[in-house]
């Protein structure tokens, strides 16, 4: 894993973005182990900070204060000079001019999953606002995420490095 050091060893700020449930949790915890980054996911903090959950911020307040939130934790992370992982919200890079901040800021990393793997963890994992209505169809999920991840494509596709389909 010597690539992991020589990659990274030039930034004290790396994000990773991408599409919900993609694994973007996953490959921050990877990264924070080999590299011993603080770990900081911008839902968690919210949902922390807020005392309720991101389903209940959706529900209560609307995306809109939620996208705010988002954009205020995310400046607050980059704010410390600490060396950072921040794991982003799916939706996180496409507000604002949050993506064009990361790249700023970071060595962003885009995760670009399959959408059957993305639809398939969809139909176990329940608390997402955007899976809340999705019919319990696996083929309907993976042209629910296609349609996504096309919108999302212009945002994501801005990061420094595009990691497709790992293995975890």
């Amino acid at each position: 894993m010597n690539w992991i050091n020589s990659e990274f060893e030039h930034y004290s700020v790396i994000s990773i973005v991408g599409m919900p449930l993609a694994g973007k949790s996953t490959l921050a915890q990877f990264l924070g182990e080999k590299l011993n980054y603080t770990i900081h996911n911008t839902d968690k903090m919210i949902e922390e900070s807020e005392g309720r959950s991101i389903s209940e911020i959706f529900s209560e307040n609307g995306e809109f204060y939620f996208r705010q939130k988002e954009r205020e934790f995310l400046h607050k992370i980059t704010k410390s000079g600490d060396h950072v992982i921040i794991d982003t919200g799916g939706g996180l890079p496409c507000f604002y001019d949050n993506m064009k901040f990361l790249r700023s800021i970071s060595y962003a990393i885009w995760l670009d999953t399959p959408l059957r793997v993305i639809a398939e963890r969809s139909l176990i994992c329940k608390d997402r606002p955007l899976l809340q209505n999705l019919p319990n169809n696996l083929e309907m999920r993976i042209q629910y995420f296609g349609n996504l991840r096309f919108e999302r494509m212009h945002y994501y596709g801005q990061a420094h490095r595009w990691i497709r389909q790992l293995n975890f």
